[in-house]
């Protein structure tokens, strides 16, 4: 399914806006403990308390909580500021339901004349956290027809992945990149050692007494009441969710953010042939990450034009890293670069009828005009960035003006023995005849000692989004299709493809900012 309005983009607006915080309302009647605990409430809202400890790390007159509401892995909306007391002592209501799809499905049910164009509108505002103008647009702009399949796929979405919370805990400045570099994002201590921070709204089991929240491992606070007691889930469940969650992290570049942002994309590789994917699932076994690339993109228009950044005299735009990082070459080596830039780059050959430029020296440089002020700008192309992100913030800068920062090491999708913390799928295609008819993925995650099969599907339902298949050149966008009682992901091609098209296997997919691609095949 084609979707008019998009959660997340690098050339639309973004989601999560940091020029101001909602303010949090309270719920006077919430029942909780006194100490870390759970109390048992089947009622739509329920809350989540607790206390910050003055070992955060934080400045102790100054401390604040943010909530963050995700969806499909994706922010919606502003962060909400959550009021804290001198004690440390904090509350926050959480909606265990999701009031766009009563909306969708109620408004749906009604012909055009009877509908109320008006909830409509605010309910699917409050799902893509856009403006209501824009809502309103994709009202007006289709047809009846339109609207129903777009809309009920919404719908839809929201039963699949629910909602997710996130709570962080910073010092108060005033400053977005101060404010941002001080985040602890507060977690729940799994049974294995995880610290669950990507709280799942739906199996909240009531309302929870996260007691004394103290420092955890780097940036992330952990509670006292554990996740086992505050989450109807399995507990593989939950350290699954807890190891993948950590891509949302990412948080923290929106927040510091107002115009720009940086999306980075992570790539593994599989080794073998690619026949051997048809009917056949890849080997797991021959999984190799291959390193880091990034996308940059505007929240507004990109200030500048194809003429502007690719021409005799350019204006520059620069990517500056904290320190220096190892960038694959061409003929597998590496070279050490700090600055990625548009220096020496040229037009180069158009792309679907758009134009190119491309270039910029050992570090790589790549930007695709799709618009007048609308570009796809990449740098360290291929992955081509090895090893692990150093710690610190990128700089990014556009004709000498420093235009953005990012923590890009905070959601790296790596353990510190390289192990990966993210889902990592195995891809076949299915066949009939000399046709590839559709594929199927099943999903496996490092468990702290194998690479094992993930049989409940639930995290990567609230977090995974925008997945995409590919046999070589060719990708196929499509919406998951999540097997009932099966471990699998699962897609059936529009048109069947011939089995000679397959030059080797892609799978690829979203959480939050960040993208994961996996390609099955042979690399230098």
């Amino acid at each position: 399914m084609k979707r008019t309005i998009k959660r997340s983009s690098l050339i639309l607006p973004l989601v999560l806006t940091a020029a101001a915080c909602g303010k949090s309302e309270k719920t006077d009647d919430a029942a909780v403990t006194e100490g870390p605990g759970v109390t048992a409430s089947d009622a739509s809202t329920v809350s989540i308390s607790g206390q910050l400890a003055l070992n955060l790390g934080l400045t102790a007159d100054e401390m604040g909580v943010l909530q963050f509401k995700l969806m499909g892995g994706s922010a919606t909306g502003e962060p909400v500021a959550i009021e804290v007391d001198a004690d440390g002592k904090f509350s926050v209501d959480i909606a265990k339901t999701v009031a766009a799809k009563e909306a969708f499905t109620e408004e749906l049910a009604k012909t055009p004349a009877e509908r109320d164009n008006d909830r409509l509108a605010k309910a699917l505002a409050e799902y893509f956290g856009v403006p209501l103008a824009e809502a309103e647009g994709f009202l007006s702009e289709h047809t009846e027809e339109e609207i129903q399949s777009e809309i009920k796929g919404f719908a839809e979405e929201i039963e699949r992945t629910g909602t997710m919370t996130v709570l962080v805990a910073y010092t108060k400045t005033g400053d977005k990149v101060t404010e941002a570099e001080s985040f602890r994002f507060i977690g729940m201590p799994t049974a294995s050692g995880n610290n669950l921070f990507g709280m799942p709204d739906q199996s909240l089991i009531g309302n929870a007494n996260l007691g004394s929240i103290t420092e955890g491992d780097g940036d992330e606070a952990t509670s006292e009441l554990s996740s086992a007691d505050a989450f109807d889930l399995p507990a593989e469940t939950q350290d699954t969710l807890a190891e993948a969650a950590k891509a949302l992290k990412s948080l923290k570049n929106a927040y510091m953010n107002a115009d720009w942002r940086a999306e980075p994309f992570y790539l593994w590789s599989f080794g073998g042939e690619a026949d051997s994917l048809l009917d056949a699932y890849a080997d797991i076994s021959k999984l190799t990450y291959r390193g880091t690339g990034f996308y940059i993109g505007s929240q507004t228009d990109t200030p500048f034009t194809f003429e502007d950044i690719c021409s005799a005299s350019p204006k520059s735009i620069q990517f500056v890293a904290p320190t220096a990082v190892n960038v694959r070459q061409f003929d597998g080596t590496g070279v050490s670069v700090t600055t990625f830039a548009n220096t020496d780059a040229a037009e180069a050959e158009p792309q679907d009828g758009k134009r190119v430029c491309q270039g910029g020296g050992v570090g790589g440089f790549y930007a695709r005009e799709d618009g007048t002020h609308d570009f796809m700008v990449n740098f360290g192309g291929g992955g081509g960035i090895m090893g692990a992100i150093p710690s610190g913030l990128w700089k990014l800068s556009y004709d000498g003006t420093e235009v953005g920062r990012f923590d890009l090491a905070a959601a790296t999708p790596l353990d510190a023995d390289d192990k990966p913390t993210v889902f990592i799928p195995s891809l076949k295609f299915t066949t009939s005849g000399t046709k590839m008819t559709g594929a199927v993925v099943e999903f496996y995650r490092w468990n702290g000692t194998e690479m094992a099969k993930i049989t409940d599907m639930t995290p990567l339902k609230k977090l995974m989004t925008e997945t995409t298949i590919g046999w070589g050149n060719e990708s196929y966008r499509y919406d998951a299709t999540f097997s009932e009682g099966a471990a699998t992901m699962e897609t059936t091609f529009s048109e069947p493809v011939e089995k000679t098209s397959l030059a080797h296997g892609v799978f690829s997919y979203k959480i939050g900012q960040a993208t994961y691609r996996f390609e099955f095949r042979d690399f230098n």
